[in-house]
Formats: structure tokens, sequence, C-alpha cells
């Protein structure tokens, strides 16, 4: 971009124009764009015009201005700095950011917007009413383990299994339903078995309530994956000792359903049996009559701060903000990382057109998604950009950001200098 391009354009510019008018008769209309900077402002021979040392861009050059700065796709931070060291105009850091938000290379490769606020399951009614299955393996021997868990009291069934097909799986929950009964619901990812049509009909044929949660959103199956981890723990752990996992996996499952859960504050045995769990731990108190209903009620209680005061540290934490996507936005859809090469999103485009809770259905002609909110981010074209533009510069009383509004404190504010009128001359060749 050439000095002569910028004089051409600021002469047909009427904004600029009217600051040079201003400048030089010394009379502004407060409601003036360049007003809050007047006292900065400086008109060369050439008919330039200057604040301090920077260039004044007039409209129609900035959005090549701002795209020489973001040569390279740097950030929001670095294309602003590189923008203030040489040329400014009112609302600049604005038109940054708007630029840098509708850049399809820095919406592809970006990081995500902030996830939504953390939602958990409600507690349920009464023990094996609801329950999460999943699996955890296969282990470096073959084995798999099917683990089934209770909603209400944590209680944790769990199937050593050499196979995980329709058969073998039915076979497993028919055993367990023999022992507990049989549920309202179940919920379970995406994944096979549990998403085939013979588990749909077995659990129709139950009158179970199947629910199968966002694909790539494991926390929505979250008490089933909670019990992973300790699960996972106790048969390394076996290992490590040299001893056979498939047995010491009963002694933990006893511990673990008779130990007092972190949540409900109850061991799970004696939410499920409403009796106390005998184990070889040696006890020095005699057995004494509890009232259930009261452990139950006080099960409920703990359960709500828990999940209240795990919601609030979540929330805070990963600075939830609610998801602004609707039904008809343009949206990309975060994808798998095959190579160096790859983008975190699709940079392919699609239009949401379901939206339910936190889950989002988007489609384009080749391609229909489904996942958690967390895993798209909205799209903004170029085209929106373009007509955004329109609306704010219609406004009469838009003032200068930089000097009025507030900045973001971990940005430093750039310094200002008076105009070196005497050198004005020199510097651009007047």
């Amino acid at each position: 971009m050439s000095i002569e391009s910028i004089i051409a354009a600021t002469a047909v510019d009427p904004e600029m124009q009217s600051a040079i008018e201003s400048i030089q008769s010394g009379v502004w209309a407060k409601h003036h764009p360049f007003y809050a900077v007047r006292e900065e402002l400086a008109v060369t021979p050439n008919s330039l015009l200057l604040r301090a040392n920077k260039l004044i861009i007039p409209t129609r050059l900035r959005n090549e201005t701002m795209t020489h700065a973001h040569k390279g796709h740097q950030g929001i931070v670095k294309t602003k700095q590189a923008l203030r060291t040489k040329v400014w105009w009112p609302r600049i850091d604005r038109d940054a950011e708007e630029f840098i938000k509708h850049c399809h290379a820095c919406q592809s490769l970006g990081h995500g917007d902030p996830p939504p606020p953390f939602q958990q399951h409600k507690l349920p009614s009464k023990p094996w009413d609801r329950l999460h299955m999943d699996f955890c393996g296969p282990f470096p021997t073959g084995e798999t383990l099917f683990v089934v868990i209770d909603s209400y009291s944590k209680f944790p069934e769990v199937e050593i299994m050499k196979s995980t097909t329709v058969s073998a799986v039915t076979n497993r929950l028919d055993r367990i339903f023999a022992v507990h009964g049989i549920p309202t619901e179940i919920y379970s990812d995406n994944g096979p078995p549990f998403a085939s049509d013979a588990v749909k009909k077995f659990m129709r044929n139950r009158g179970i309530n199947h629910r199968l949660v966002t694909p790539y959103w494991p926390q929505a199956n979250g008490e089933a994956e909670s019990f992973m981890k300790p699960l996972g723990k106790a048969v390394k752990a076996a290992k490590m000792e040299g001893k056979d996992w498939k047995e010491k996996l009963h002694g933990f499952l006893l511990a673990y359903r008779t130990t007092p859960h972190c949540t409900t504050g109850v061991a799970p045995s004696q939410l499920l049996f409403n009796r106390e769990v005998r184990t070889n731990m040696p006890t020095f108190v005699k057995e004494v009559d509890i009232d259930y209903k009261i452990l139950h009620e006080q099960a409920k209680i703990n359960t709500s701060e828990k999940q209240s005061k795990a919601q609030q540290y979540t929330d805070k934490r990963r600075r939830a903000r609610k998801a602004n996507i609707e039904v008809g936005m343009k949206v990309l859809v975060k994808q798998e990382r095959k190579n160096k090469f790859s983008t975190v999103f699709d940079p392919t485009p699609l239009t949401v057109t379901k939206v339910n809770g936190t889950k989002i259905t988007a489609a384009r002609h080749d391609l229909t998604t489904t996942r958690n909110v967390s895993h798209f981010k909205r799209f903004y074209s170029k085209d929106e950009s373009a007509d955004e533009q329109e609306c704010d510069d219609s406004a009469s009383d838009v003032t200068d950001d930089e000097d009025n509004n507030e900045q973001p404190q971990d940005i430093p504010r750039r310094l200002t200098f008076k105009p070196e009128l005497l050198n004005f001359g020199h510097n651009l060749g007047a």
C-alpha cells in the first residue's frame, strides 16, 4: 500500500475530510468520531491525516491494512500491535478483533469457544432406577470388564468378558437383572454393541428406556466413567504385585461397595440393600438399628450439595459460558487430528439443524454430525463481517474505543505522542 493510494482514498472519504476541515477551522462537533483525540491530530502538506506519528487510514483501505497486519495469522494481540505501531483510525481495536474473528483460517485452527455450564444428571428417586454401563479394556490378556453402576447408590456390578458381542452383553445384563431387578432406564455410549438394533430390541422388550449419550462426550455417562479410574487402578496394582487380578477384583469390589461413597456419604451396599454388609474388617461397635429412611434422605442431601459444589468449581475453572448456538447458524466441528497439517476444526462449515440442550446436530450435503455443543464453534463469514461493519458505522454516537473504553488488563496501553509537525514534510517527501 503506497502513500499515494492513502492520499487518494483520504480525498474521497467524507469522515476524513470532515476531520481535516475541523482541524483547520478549530471547530469540532462533539459526536465526531475523531473528537476524543482532536488534540493529537494534524494534517500534512500533501493532505494526509495523522494522529501523532501514525497515519490515519481511510475507510476503504482499512481491510487491506488489517490483511497486511494479519499476515502469518498471528493472534489478536500481535495483530493489534502491528497496526498500532504504524497506523490508527477510530475503533481500530474493535475492527481488528472483528477481522480476526471472521478469518476462516484462524477459526479452523484456533481454540474452541468456552465450554457450556456443567450439567449433571438429577439423582433418581430410588435405588436401581437408573443405571450407567460401559466397558473397561480390553486388557493385554484379552479380557474386557463390563461395568454397570447404579446412579442412586453408586453400587457397581463388574463382569469379566472375553467377548463384547450383543449376545454376550445381553446375557450378562439378564444375569444382573435376575439379582437386582429391571431398571427404568440405562445410559450408555454410542459404541458397539450398545447402539445396535439388537440391544435396542432387548431394552424395549424389558421396558427399559435406553439412552445413548452424545458421541465423543464421555462426561454424559459420568457415573460409569468416574468408576473406571479406581477400577483400573485396582487391576494395575494387582498386576504390579504379581497377583491374579481376577481374584483381587472381588476384594476390590467388596471394599468399594462397603465404603462410604464420597458423593452420598453412605456405602453403596447400604443404600441398595438397606442393610450393612459384613466384611472381614474387625469392628468393636455392635450393630445398631439404623433408620434407613433418614439415611436415604441424608444421602440425597449430601449428593445435592456435592453436585452443586462440583458444578460451581468446574464452571469457574473452565470459565464456562452458555453457548449461543441456534438452529440455522453456520458452525465448525472439531475433527480428529490425523497429522501435523490437520486443523483443529473441519474448515467446511455445517448448518445447525437441531438443538437439544447441549446436544447439537449439524449437517451439510455430505455429512450429518451430532456432538456436544463444546465440539462446535460458530462460524463467521466475511460477508457477515461486512454486514456488521455497515450496521456499526451507521451509528452516530460511536467514539474512540482506545480512549474511552476500558482495555483488557493483560494488554498494555500504547504510548501517545504529540504531533511532530516539523518532521512531516521530511518524512513523507512533501
